[in-house]
């Protein structure tokens, strides 16, 4: 038991700051299991990408990945919904289904698009920009489905693939701008 922001805080200063792990002795995917075992999604995100690299210590484990992104995605967290998105495109960890990345992705741009999931006080820069990337990729591959799956008199989709492109495209993302 414990804080568990206080656990997640400690486990991104061993992951993200000069030094590395050598910062905070334990291991951070440590760290990150007693966060994720109080329900705190920002842990089961970051463990979860743990599992997906095999980084450090941590086991290179895709399906307990999607388990923990499943677990984070239903609790409303965005930057889990669209990495579970991109999971069900690659059939990593999950089987893989468009129709489910599809669902995820959209789950994970409905917040507002300004909002930073990972807008904490104190967490590294390197994990805000991360989740930026992650989110705009939601945003482009979803626009480009839309826009691929629509017929000419469906006018509704083009807008709301616009409006996605729009949005990322206003983070400068330079292939959003180009789409």
């Amino acid at each position: 038991i414990g804080m568990p922001e206080a656990q997640f805080h400690l486990a991104c200063m061993a992951l993200h700051q000069p030094g590395g792990p050598g910062i905070v002795k334990d291991n951070p995917a440590d760290w990150l299991r007693m966060a994720s075992e109080q329900e705190y999604t920002n842990a089961k995100v970051n463990l979860a990408l743990l599992y997906l690299d095999g980084a450090g210590s941590t086991p290179r484990d895709p399906n307990l990945a999607a388990y923990l992104l499943r677990q984070s995605a239903d609790q409303g967290n965005p930057l889990g919904q669209a990495l579970l998105g991109m999971m069900y495109d690659r059939g990593e960890g999950v089987l893989a289904d468009s129709s489910k990345a599809m669902e995820w992705y959209q789950k994970a741009v409905e917040r507002d698009p300004l909002e930073n999931p990972m807008d904490l006080p104190g967490l590294p820069e390197v994990t805000r920009e991360t989740s930026w990337e992650i989110l705009r990729h939601a945003q482009k591959v979803l626009a480009s489905k839309l826009l691929k799956t629509t017929d000419a008199d469906s006018g509704e989709q083009v807008e709301q693939a616009k409006k996605l492109l729009e949005s990322a495209a206003e983070t400068k993302d330079p292939q959003a701008q180009f789409q």
